[in-house]
């Protein structure tokens, strides 16, 4: 797991992507998904989650990794920067780097979550789920359409 920015290539290319978080010098952790022939996501550092699709690294539960606005790295060279390192609060830091395996597990489980909810969007709060999540934009990478 490691810590990065995304590129300015990443944002002109999503700009239309509304849920997606368009605050460039915020920090991400990349992380490697091994779905099939493994994905790549940035995972956003954010305060101010209001939702449970997070993992929190503070006692309020508002602060954390929010898979909801996670985004899938379809090309690691031109959207991942790395030539800097992401730097973040120490005590996040220790909390995530801690459960790294943790968090990848419970990440698929929203990835898994958010294709249950796709298929049900009749149930309101799958509707909402799937209105939130940048996975929307990702649907072809996940293999929910062809």
């Amino acid at each position: 797991m490691i810590f990065r920015y995304l590129t300015s290539s990443f944002f002109t290319d999503y700009v239309n992507c509304t849920q997606m978080l368009q605050k460039q010098n915020r920090p991400y952790t990349h992380i490697i998904i091994e779905i099939e022939e493994g994905l790549n996501f940035a995972l956003p550092i954010r305060h101010g989650i209001k939702h449970p699709y997070a993992f929190f690294t503070d006692d309020k539960k508002t602060q954390g990794l929010d898979y909801s606005k996670a985004v899938l790295i379809v090309d690691v060279s031109k959207y991942i920067d790395n030539t800097r390192v992401a730097i973040i609060n120490g005590k996040e830091y220790y909390k995530i780097v801690q459960k790294e395996n943790f968090i990848i597990k419970q990440f698929v489980s929203y990835i898994n979550l958010y294709k249950k909810a796709y298929k049900k969007q009749n149930i309101e709060s799958y509707k909402i789920l799937c209105s939130m999540s940048c996975l929307q934009y990702f649907h072809l990478e996940l293999g929910i359409e062809q």
